[in-house]
Parts: structure tokens; C-alpha cells; sequence
């Protein structure tokens, strides 16, 4: 079924072909979904139906348990590594933790690390309800961080008393996963301009507030999903489709990989260029296709769709 050729369309009508709901739409994450380009028209819609769902290449994920559970890779020689760099984070999670609280998603940091001193991560503040991009050099931050609920019509957070859990997963696809797209611009001399976040390959655009603070070099030679950088601050959370890029991601790369909300390879949606790490979690020993990490620590269960 496709949208009308002429004449009126409404956002509902538009929702209602996009199988989502009708609490927060907008035309400019509906347009995201869609693959157009901004500025945003209804007219855009004439004739427009959905591309059909892809068949997923993932048919299994990490299930984590506790917070002892994580993946962890090294490389002594990093593909990418420094302030200045063009990168992107991409990934699936499922939030699994009861009520809110912290959480790690991912941590990229110096190999042998005992400090917080230099770090790349993405967190949520379950006190601020914030997602957390920080680039932190010599123990000063460079970050720029999101309100779910302010983003709501993105996230589909709405309570920010209950916060980011299972009792409300926000926008979610059929197996309560969200994808989750984080690119940093490093030759941006601001926060605000170097970071930029996905949910659902919608882009959230009310920040809460940026630092920027000064930069400094370091090496990203270890990688860790779902915990810190001394694995010690895990929370339960599903996760799948772990990549980083050696460069910013489009709006139009980022609609590829979210496709229909299913979980695929790079080598499905084409979008391999500067791909520096991808999990193939469909093995119980986790192997980066692009050879560029290895392996050192794992935890947690590989678990079917």
C-alpha cells in the first residue's frame, strides 16, 4: 500500500504507513525514517510506501547479564586514534535493568587504563535522563549530552521520573532493541558541533548542554561494550550489530543500517567504507570482521532472537 499520489496527506496518515505510533510524531523523524533529505514537506510523501523489511543477517545477540558482563578488545596498534579524528559508534541495545540507573554503553579508552583520565564513551545519567557523548583527555570533558524525554518524539522516553528501563523502552523494534548511532567530528572546536546522536535513525536535537573542554591525544586500543574501562560498572542489557567507523556517518548511511528496525551486517547495507570494528556476535567466541581488534575478554550469554 503507498500514500496518496495528490491531494492531502496527514503526519497520522504518514504514522499510520510507517507502523508507528501517533504519541510525539513529527514530519522531521518521519522524514529521517524515510530517507529524505531536509528541509521536510509532506508533499515528499506523494506515492510513498515503505521499502520492504530486510531480511536479517543477526539472528542471535549478547545477553548480559550482570555487571561483570562485557566484550572487551585490544589493539596495540588502533586504527583510529586521537582528538582530531572522524568516527562513528553503532549499535543495537536492548535496556534490561528494572528501574533506571547508569549505564555504559560503550568505552573506548587507552590499553591498560587504571584512571578515567582518557576516555571516549557513551553513558546515560539516570539522575540527568541523559545520554552522555564525552570525549575526556587529561581529565577534562568534551561532551555533549540529550534529555530522552525532550527528544521524546525520537526516543519515545515521555516520564522522566521512570527514565530509560524496561518498564519504558522507548521506540523499540519487535525484539526491544533500539539503534543507537553516535558521530563525532573532531575538527569541530565545540561539543555542540562535534557530536551528533541517533535513536532509530532519527537524530536528537535538543541538547541539554555541551562542554567543551580542551583536547588532548590518545590511543583508542581497547574497546568495551556494556562496562567501563577496568570492567566494573556493567548493568543487564541486550546488545547486537556493534560497529565503529573511521568517519562520520550520513544521515542517508545511518537510514541504511537502521533499515526496517532489523538487526543486518555491514555486508547487507553496504555501508562498509571505514568500518574499523564489527562484532559478528553469531559466534560464541565474538570475531571482528575487520580484523583490526581482537578479542580479550567476554562475558554474557549468546541468546536467540
Amino acid at each position: 500500500m503507498a500514500l496518496p499520489s495528490s491531494g492531502q496527506i496527514s503526519l497520522g496518515d504518514i504514522a499510520t504507513e510507517q507502523s508507528i505510533g501517533l504519541t510525539n510524531i513529527s514530519l522531521r523523524s518521519m522524514s529521517a525514517t524515510a530517507g529524505f533529505s531536509t528541509p521536510d514537506a509532506v508533499s515528499d510523501f506523494y506515492g510513498w510506501s515503505p521499502s520492504p523489511a530486510p531480511t536479517p543477517d543477526s539472528t542471535k545477540y549478547w545477553d548480559f547479564g550482570n555487571t561483570t558482563h562485557r566484550l572487551q578488545w585490544g589493539d596495540s596498534t588502533p586504527p583510529i586514534s586521537g582528538s582530531s579524528e572522524t568516527m562513528s559508534f553503532s549499535f543495537w541495545y536492548k535496556v534490561d535493568v528494572s528501574t533506571k540507573t547508569n549505564l555504559l554503553l560503550y568505552d573506548l579508552y587507552p590499553d591498560g587504563a587504571t584512571t578515567n583520565a582518557n576516555r571516549f564513551f557513551l553513558n546515560y545519567s539516570a539522575s540527568l535522563d541523559r545520554l552522555v557523548a564525552r570525549y575526556r583527555s587529561n581529565s577534562v570533558n568534551f561532551d555533549r549530552q540529550w534529555n530522552l524525554t525532550s527528544n521524546s518524539s525520537a526516543t519515545g522516553i515521555t516520564n522522566a521520573s521512570t527514565g530509560w528501563c524496561t518498564a519504558q523502552r522507548g521506540n523499540v523494534n519487535g525484539d526491544d532493541f533500539s539503534h543507537i548511532v553516535v558521530t563525532y567530528d573532531g575538527s569541530q572546536s565545540t561539543a555542540a558541533n562535534a557530536f551528533k546522536l541517533y535513536w532509530n535513525a532519527s537524530e536528537l536535537t535538543t541538547q541539554a548542554v555541551a562542554n567543551s573542554g580542551s583536547r588532548s591525544n590518545f590511543a583508542y586500543s581497547e574497546l568495551t561494550w556494556n562496562n567501563d574501562f577496568d570492567g566494573g560498572a556493567g548493568d543487564p542489557a541486550g546488545m547486537d550489530g556493534m560497529r565503529v567507523y573511521g568517519k562520520v556517518l550520513t544521515q542517508s548511511e545511518i537510514n541504511d543500517i537502521y533499515g526496517q528496525g532489523s538487526v543486518r551486517f555491514s555486508s547487507s547495507d553496504n555501508v562498509t567504507t571505514d568500518l574499523v570494528f564489527e562484532d559478528r556476535v553469531e559466534a560464541t567466541t565474538p570475531v571482528d570482521s575487520t580484523g583490526n581488534y581482537s578479542i580479550e575478554v567476554y562475558g554474557g550469554t549468546l541468546t536467540n532472537l
